[in-house]
Formats: C-alpha cells, structure tokens, sequence
C-alpha cells in the first residue's frame, strides 16, 4: 500500500435520542476528497451493516485502499465486526484508539447489556482474531492486513479520524469539542 492511497476514517459522536450520527472522510496525503455519514442506534447491532451499505453506495468505493475507525465499537457497545467488513469489500480495516483496549471491561459492560448473546459471541471471535499494535500515540487494532502493509498509511488514517472526529462532534453538539 502506498503512503497516497485514498483512505476512509470514521468516527461517531455524541448521542441523542438514541442514535449517533457517524463521520466517514475520505482522503489521501493531505487532500479530502470526500464525507460519508450515517446513524447508528446507541448499543444497538446495526453498525457493520451500516457501514459496509455507506461503503458499497458510496463512488468512492473502488478508490479506497484502508478503512480506519475509533475503536471496534459505534454508539456506546454497537460492535463493528471489522473483520467481516475486511472480507465483505476486500479492504483492509483497522481500528485506531489512544488507549490500549481493555478486552475485559468491554467483554464486562456486553454482559451487563440486556440481549447480549450475539454481541458477546461477535467479540469473543473479534477478540481472538484482532491484532494490536502501538504506533506513535495509538493503538492500531487490526485483522488480515499485516502491520508492515497499514504502517505507511497510518498518519493519514490518524488526520483523517482526527477530522471525523471533529466533524461528527461539530455537527451532533453545535460545536467540536474532545479528541479520538
């Protein structure tokens, strides 16, 4: 993969009447091309699906060459199965966070969660097959792509989640206000 190759970074917002408003930037080097966005239902299901229909609509479909999120997880516990969205578009996809993630309190607040049968079994297989790895500020969550492929586009991933974030903050509170 090259360092110019058009990247998609999401990131979510805040949430309000149960729904968080999703942030997708398309972009390469220091050019955006393009914004995606969705809703997703607060610690819901529906996050994979409605990213992978933002992706398949989207034209910038055929250009992406790295698909980067906050995290595995949309709207509180709504688990974005990275892995499956890998093998569905054919697209590496990593999940970008500042802390290192914390398996053992995610897995804890899923239980806590009513229904979480299918969610739990979801990051029970993600968790034996995502990858972790510290680069700079960040903990680079990933499955199938190898860290030496994702590395030279990793700044870029970084920038773009960084104005997804803002985005997405800017446009659910009137203002951006946090960090991813």
């Amino acid at each position: 993969m090259k360092s110019g190759s058009r990247i998609l970074a999401f990131d979510d917002s805040s949430f309000k009447n149960g729904k968080s408003f999703v942030v997708g930037v398309v972009g390469r080097s220091h050019v955006i091309e393009g914004i995606l966005s969705f809703y997703v239902d607060v610690d819901g299901s529906d996050a994979t699906a409605r990213l992978l229909k933002s992706i398949s609509a989207s034209r910038f479909l055929q250009q992406i060459r790295l698909v980067a999120t906050n995290g595995i997880t949309f709207a509180g516990l709504n688990l974005v199965d990275i892995g499956m969205a890998e093998k569905a578009l054919g697209v590496p996809f990593i999940a970008l966070t500042r802390k290192r993630p914390r398996k053992g309190l995610l897995r804890k607040a899923i239980l806590n969660r009513p229904m979480h049968g299918s969610r739990l079994r979801l990051f029970d297989r993600l968790s034996k097959e995502i990858r972790v790895h510290k680069n700079g500020p960040f903990y680079v969550q990933h499955i199938g792509a190898d860290m030496d492929d994702v590395r030279p586009m990793l700044d870029t991933a970084e920038s773009l989640l960084r104005l997804a974030h803002i985005i997405a903050s800017g446009v659910a509170r009137g203002e951006s206000r946090g960090r991813i």
